[in-house]
């Protein structure tokens, strides 16, 4: 693969780093969102590049400012998801590409109070925290990176946070990370005409109901449930809900969860 090049903002390119599990097996289907928890990017992104126990390690780190480490070529896998699970995937790394924003995530003692911050309760629970903002030029660098991914592996079809993936022990990049804005830059690139592969999914449960509209309120249709191994087509999606067709049965919602690339 390219290594990652702007005109915009300042990338530094680190070589390799040896917290990898070699070359992916097959295309990266995800792009997996992060904060470091830390200070500057520089500082992130030479921990993650370098040895340290447990090993841990990322493709980017975009600082504060814009600026970008690419600590891999994206062609590697890296150790950024740990434990995780998504759509009947396991172990994310191997499936993955990871970005590290520098954003010390939610405010606890020993770190400065944010100069820019929001008030809120995670997605997945816990207490009203304060919450770091991503400064507008972090974002903006951010999403050409984004850009240049997407358009140098077309199979990834979903951006999703480490709190998505594992949601019991993270929650980077957190609620005050802008996901929809990342998440519109794929939906856009989908638009586009694209290869049957990257829009196909199969059931993996063993049985999965499909419904008028993304939320279990909805009635289901009478045409199913599906069965495990059934093979649909991605139309669109809303929050964990799947918008999908069943060739000669028609189209509906489902629960993304249950749905697997293929």
């Amino acid at each position: 693969m390219p290594l990652y090049r702007s005109e915009n903002w300042r990338v530094t390119q680190m070589g390799a780093t040896k917290n990898t599990s070699g070359k992916f097996s097959a295309s990266p289907k995800f792009l997996v969102m992060h904060y470091t928890a830390a200070g500057g990017g520089e500082g992130s992104a030479h921990f993650l590049f370098g040895p340290h126990k447990p090993a841990s390690s990322a493709h980017f780190v975009v600082d504060r400012d814009g600026d970008v480490w690419q600590l891999i070529d994206t062609g590697y896998t890296t150790w950024h998801a740990g434990e995780s699970f998504w759509k009947g995937l396991s172990f994310l790394n191997r499936y993955a590409i990871g970005i590290e924003f520098a954003n010390y995530g939610y405010w606890r003692a020993g770190i400065k109070e944010f100069d820019d911050s929001i008030t809120a309760r995670h997605k997945n629970g816990g207490p009203v925290l304060k919450w770091e903002n991503y400064p507008d030029k972090q974002i903006e660098s951010g999403m050409e990176l984004t850009s240049w991914i997407l358009a140098n592996h077309k199979n990834i079809r979903e951006i999703v946070g480490h709190d998505d993936i594992a949601p019991k022990r993270k929650s980077d990049p957190g609620p005050a990370f802008p996901m929809m804005t990342f998440r519109n830059l794929l939906l856009a690139d989908q638009s586009k005409p694209a290869p049957v592969s990257q829009t196909r999914y199969q059931v993996n449960a063993t049985k999965l109901n499909v419904r008028g509209g993304p939320g279990t309120e909805f009635e289901t249709l009478d045409w199913g449930p599906l069965v495990k191994g059934t093979r649909v087509t991605m139309l669109s999606g809303k929050d964990d809900w799947s918008y999908v067709k069943v060739e000669d049965k028609g189209e509906g919602w489902a629960f993304g969860q249950y749905l697997t690339p293929v």
